[in-house]
């Protein structure tokens, strides 16, 4: 059976790496110690439309101990990067015990450009990037909430197009459903779009909900958007629709008074 490796196990990674191993695939994840310790009695997925399920016996992998040891054996068929943008380049090296010759690598940062340097080490690896559209949250140890909607999207192209296909169909689930997209760049623009949020809410330091109720957060992120729509239109990019409404109107909408906006997801 073909070997999942999720590196990087935090909200994310975890949610990834339990939906992985719920389709009865070979999981193994790589994260800290204290993530292993809430995962040894496996955990539980939820999601926002009351899908549930069960995921244990998750094999933990150290790849510094493998690069120690000279242990060869132990190689991802697929490797599933699910670390920040920021932490990419440290991965980049951390990896290298994980990696064959036929080891995919999934990138699985929604920042531009973040899977380049990985592109750099490994330049004979089929490299493929992912876009994570929606949020989890741990509510208890070990139980890993999807809390809003969106597929999770791999890159798909000529060289890719067998793969991607037979992974979409091999993980779809209703709890982490799946979709394949020819033009990632756009959809990575679009979904950098919806994040503009992260640093209005990190400023303000209140939930995003709570943000997005005055009109003057609104306004703000309004604005931030115009600024990202103007340099796509700019760049020719036409941005997918990745949410209820076109990445075009959500300015407008944000910009509405309050008795006219009813606060929900995108």
């Amino acid at each position: 059976m073909k070997l999942h490796v999720v590196f990087g196990a935090g909200l994310i990674g975890c949610f990834l790496g339990g939906a992985l191993k719920a389709k009865g695939l070979n999981v193994s994840l790589v994260c800290r110690p204290k993530i292993q310790a809430k995962l040894a009695k496996g955990l539980q997925l939820t999601d926002y439309q009351n899908n549930e399920t069960q995921a244990s016996q998750f094999n933990f992998v150290d790849p510094k101990l493998l690069m120690l040891t000279s242990e060869s054996n132990f190689i991802a068929d697929f490797l599933w990067l699910t670390v920040k943008c920021t932490g990419v380049e440290r991965a980049a090296g951390d990896i290298f015990p994980l990696v064959g010759p036929d080891t995919v690598i999934l990138c699985c940062q929604n920042g531009l450009g973040s899977d380049k340097i990985i592109r750099q080490l490994y330049p004979d690896n089929l490299i493929l990037r992912v876009m994570v559209p929606f949020n989890v949250v741990e509510l208890s140890d070990g139980h890993f909430h999807r809390g809003s909607e969106g597929n999770l999207t791999l890159e798909s192209h000529v060289q890719s197009r067998e793969v991607t296909r037979a992974l979409v169909q091999l993980i779809h689930s209703h709890l982490m459903p799946l979709d394949q997209t020819r033009d990632m760049d756009s959809l990575l623009w679009a979904k950098l779009q919806l994040n503009l949020g992260n640093s209005v809410n990190a400023l303000a330091d209140i939930l995003v909900k709570a943000m997005l109720e005055p009109r003057a957060y609104r306004l703000v992120l309004a604005a931030l958007m115009k600024e990202l729509l103007t340099v796509t239109v700019a760049m020719g990019i036409d941005l997918p629709k990745v949410t209820a409404l076109p990445a075009h109107w959500i300015p407008m909408v944000l910009r509405l008074p309050n008795f006219l906006v009813i606060i929900q997801r995108f």
